[in-house]
């Protein structure tokens, strides 16, 4: 079904239809769009860590809401693997 907004989209040459059609959100939708160069094969692992790193916070403020006593290591200390100083 066609719409009169649809022929005032650019195309890249003048205005009119946008032909492709339109994907859905997510990164497995884009495969088959014909705009975005995706490959799925190979993980992004920045994402992965940040991911990882937001299931490990959200799971010690679990813990924290719930009463337990954590250890959360400060930034400004040094992370894994820091030199610690005797106390």
């Amino acid at each position: 079904m066609s719409s009169a907004s649809d022929e005032r989209c650019w195309n890249g040459m003048a205005k009119g239809r946008y032909l492709p059609e339109v994907m859905g959100d997510g990164l497995a939708n884009q495969i088959n769009n014909p705009e975005v160069e995706v490959d799925i094969t190979k993980p992004d692992m920045t994402i992965r860590q940040q991911i990882m790193q937001l299931k490990i916070m959200t799971n010690r403020l679990r813990g924290a809401y719930n009463g337990n006593d954590l250890d959360f290591q400060d930034a400004s200390e040094g992370g894994p693997g820091a030199a610690e100083c005797p106390g």
